[in-house]
């Protein structure tokens, strides 16, 4: 059996030097990839000031599987690795997955899909 480490923050770009900030695009939830996955995605996005965020991927009927990311969190691109596992670190099935991204009470989507 593998550790899996919930919310795995894989890079920010916290220590680029300040001319590369007004290059930060504002939010910008980008399309995992890759997609379609198996065993696991990078879900990024880019936040264009410091925010309260909300990071989860749930099945097609709305219901909770994993939060990847909570909190506050810097103008920086974040990026968080999604393993196709719920929160109790239990295998999901094949099938599409919305990622959702909540800011300061905003919310964005995209869908994936997982092939097992």
């Amino acid at each position: 059996r593998h550790d899996h480490v919930q919310g795995v923050h894989l890079r920010n770009a916290a220590n680029l030097s300040k001319e590369w900030e007004p290059l930060l695009s504002p939010l910008a939830l980008e399309q995992n990839y890759p997609n379609p996955f198996n065993p696991q995605t990078v879900v990024a996005f880019t936040l264009d000031h410091p925010s309260n965020v909300v990071l989860g991927v749930y099945d097609m009927v709305g219901r909770l599987v994993r939060t990847l990311g909570s909190g506050q969190m810097g103008a920086q691109r974040h990026e968080f690795i999604w393993d196709g596992r719920d929160g109790s670190d239990n295998d999901v099935a094949s099938g599409v997955y919305c990622y959702r991204l909540e800011i300061d009470g905003v919310v964005h989507s995209k869908e994936m899909v997982l092939l097992r």
